[in-house]
């Protein structure tokens, strides 16, 4: 018997045909930092009275269904991301010839798929199954230094007991680049934003398990709430003209991009967002930064999304 470890863990996770139900055939695998989804049942106790004879408390017991909540750490790479994206926001709209095609994926969309996720410990041996689990949350930072990451935040119907062997076929290993973080730029209304030292986009479908009464202990269904989106930039002081649109509470269009070259680039879109009026803080004699938090909202203007994430690569399709 081995021990499981971070370094021989493997995560292997396919789109469900049918949402809940484990998908079949080879599942793919993917890179991640953390991977901490898991299913729990909550314990309760309560205090009946002169149920023994003494002043012990009673049996416990499990309350409510299997709750599966956690969240994926993942490289922003050429290819998977694409995957998480479309578990996040929907099927794309993708163009292009080969090799060369552009996805873009906009929030809002009613149509959002489940994944099976397979938590893989071939050492021990044990394989740990999630099925119906979808993408709720969106968390990146741009910054200067490392590799691009996104966290997404999961949400699914069951984690099966384990297993000693795996459900997930032959796994694909594709191969793929990372994006870096010193290649990110941020753009206001078009134009790049000077002396950005770091920025940060948060996204939420708002979901939420629905309860149901059932006899294996599963949670019903997950509803989808109103989509929102918020974050901060942070930038050095250099004029005032976000100062003056967080005033005039002017709308402005925001983006978070990264490149390779101009066939391999992610950019994520938020179509309105709204800055907080800050003045400029002082705290010694250095370089003054300026921190602007932001909120995003969708009017109904033709043709805007909340969010909309334009991924290009050398992927044909996201289907």
């Amino acid at each position: 018997m081995g021990t499981g470890t971070g370094a021989g863990f493997r995560l292997y996770s396919k789109e469900e045909p049918t949402p809940g139900t484990a998908a079949t055939g080879n599942y793919d695998q993917l890179p991640c930092f953390t991977f901490t989804p898991v299913g729990q049942t909550d314990v309760a106790q309560d205090q009946i009275l002169s149920a023994n004879t003494s002043r012990d408390a009673g049996t416990p017991y499990q309350d409510g269904p299997q709750q599966v909540t956690g969240e994926g750490r993942v490289p922003m790479d050429t290819v998977h991301i694409g995957k998480w994206l479309k578990l996040l926001l929907g099927a794309p709209t993708t163009t292009g010839t080969a090799p060369n095609y552009t996805h873009v994926f906009k929030s809002g969309g009613s149509a959002l798929p489940a994944r099976s996720f397979e938590k893989a410990f071939p050492a021990v041996p044990s394989f740990y199954m999630l099925t119906g689990a979808r993408a709720n949350t969106l968390a990146l930072t741009s910054q200067p230094r490392g590799g691009a990451d996104a966290t997404f935040g999961l949400i699914g119907l069951a984690e099966a007991d384990p297993t000693t062997v795996s459900g997930a076929g032959v796994p694909v290993v594709t191969p793929f680049t990372r994006f870096m973080r010193n290649t990110g730029v941020v753009k206001r209304v078009g134009t790049t934003l000077a002396g950005v030292t770091s920025a940060t986009l948060n996204f939420s479908n708002n979901m939420a398990a629905a309860e149901a009464l059932r006899s294996d202990r599963r949670v019903e269904d997950i509803d989808f709430g109103q989509c929102t989106a918020s974050g901060a930039v942070t930038l050095r002081f250099y004029d005032d003209a976000i100062q003056a649109a967080a005033k005039a509470f002017t709308a402005s269009a925001l983006e978070l991009s990264w490149a390779i070259d101009v066939n391999t680039s992610i950019a994520f879109l938020l179509g309105q967002t709204y800055f907080q009026a800050k003045g400029p803080a002082v705290t010694g004699p250095g370089a003054i930064t300026r921190d602007y938090s932001y909120q995003a909202g969708n009017d109904g203007t033709a043709g805007v999304s909340l969010l909309a994430v334009t991924l290009k690569n050398q992927v044909a399709s996201y289907a």
